[in-house]
């Protein structure tokens, strides 16, 4: 037989204090830990991708530097005396 908290409204309050998960199992409570875990899920491959584009833009910048570099060695190594 379950217990009925309608006849003691008082035990509701002792059951969510003795059972500080109880909370996990309400709508806003399942809400609330699929936000949290959505958030921790979709934040890695997020954080991953920034990482990869400063990567990626340091590269490119190199390879233009280089770029110029070789190409202004090259005028001045060809330019006719």
């Amino acid at each position: 037989m379950a217990w009925d908290h309608t006849r003691f409204p008082a035990t509701r309050q002792v059951g969510s204090i003795v059972d500080p998960f109880r909370t996990t199992t309400t709508t806003s409570g399942r809400l609330a830990l699929l936000v949290v875990i959505t958030t921790l899920v979709i934040g890695g491959p997020l954080v991953n991708v920034g990482v990869n584009l400063r990567a990626m833009s340091s590269s490119l910048a190199c390879g233009v530097e280089l770029g110029r570099n070789q190409s202004t060695l090259m005028a001045s190594c060809c330019a006719v005396h």
